[in-house]
């Protein structure tokens, strides 16, 4: 605690950009600190679920609706990926945090090589399986007939990426521990507005279907990742770290699941409650209250986001204030 405390007591003009961004999260009055990380942060957020919104148009528009229908059943199931990412990502990050703020170097030399090792651990353990047994899922879903089929077609080459939709989202939200909101929104944009581009051509220009939209989100998380990759491979972050180290630490393994695994709990949570609710669609509704659902779904996620914006924002903020020991700054954020 003396050599954290030693450096918030440097003047601003010899502390280096990273070390001006601890003290301005540590010192600072809150509702500066929460507006300043929450604009980027639900920017990026806002910018994902117009993604998620305009793909459910491209397929509805430039396919069909049962295509739309199709998609919608698969869609949870891809969401899984993307609850893993979170699953290692907001552990990866509150440990970041803690460790910041407690000017832990030690744990935090080892949030990366433990986070890539569990992105292609997860990737292994739900990808394989889940492409061997993709008709089943689609089927345990609610998907019948065609609905069935393109659901397959959309889920399969989405598995085929799932290390990037992990991976990707994970080194993400680790930026975002670091408390660089701004640098997280950008990092995450190249990805999101090259999926929007890539879709619709996919799509209409090379006819590929409902694969289309499935390849212009792999593509956009492959960029995603990369982008992610070269920011630590270039050592822009705030903490010393390798990006291509495989070190496995089980200490640190551990404290990223107990950490994270809360919001994968959501993501089960959401798979099984859409589980339900496609069933009974197909069992007493017909393809096209499938393809509403899904529509009015992705609507809602779209409006939800700016709070998932500020939640992302608070997290680095409570993180770095707990490592630091100050538990009242975390009570009042």
């Amino acid at each position: 605690m003396t050599k954290t405390a030693n450096l918030h007591d440097e003047k601003p003009t010899t502390a280096t950009a990273d070390e001006q961004q601890q003290k301005f999260i540590l010192n600072e009055k809150l509702n500066k600190i929460l507006w300043k990380l929450s604009l980027p942060a639900i920017v990026a957020m806002v910018l994902y679920g117009l993604n998620a919104f305009l793909d459910t148009v491209f397929v509805g528009q430039l396919i069909d609706e049962t295509a739309l229908a199709g998609v919608s059943v698969a869609y949870p199931l891809t969401s899984i990926m993307l609850g893993f990412g979170s699953l290692i990502g907001t552990g990866a990050a509150a440990i970041l945090s803690i460790a910041i703020g407690s000017n832990d170097l030690k744990k935090q030399k080892q949030i990366l090589s433990n986070s890539t090792i569990l992105s292609h651990l997860t990737t292994i353990i739900f990808a394989i399986p889940a492409y061997i047994f993709a008709d089943d899922l689609i089927y345990m879903m609610g998907g019948r007939g065609e609905i069935q089929d393109i659901g397959v077609e959309y889920l399969r080459p989405t598995l085929i990426g799932s290390f990037f939709w992990i991976y990707g989202l994970g080194i993400n939200l680790i930026v975002r521990g670091e408390g660089k909101m701004k640098e997280a929104a950008f990092m995450s944009s190249y990805g999101l507005i090259l999926n929007i581009i890539l879709t619709p051509i996919f799509i209409s220009v090379f006819n590929m279907g409902v694969s289309g939209a499935a390849w212009g989100t792999n593509i956009g998380m492959i960029i995603y990742s990369l982008v992610g990759y070269l920011y630590f491979a270039r050592k822009k972050g705030s903490f010393e770290s390798d990006i291509n180290s495989l070190k496995f630490d089980s200490a640190t393994t551990k404290a990223i699941l107990s950490a994270g695994f809360p919001g994968f709990i959501m993501a089960v949570m959401g798979l099984l409650q859409a589980a339900v609710v496609f069933n009974a669609l197909n069992s007493y509704g017909s393809d096209q209250d499938l393809a509403i659902y899904g529509a009015a779904n992705r609507i809602y996620i779209f409006l939800m986001t700016p709070l998932f914006g500020l939640k992302r924002a608070l997290q680095p903020v409570t993180g770095i204030n707990f490592g630091a020991n100050k538990l009242d700054r975390v009570k009042r954020s």
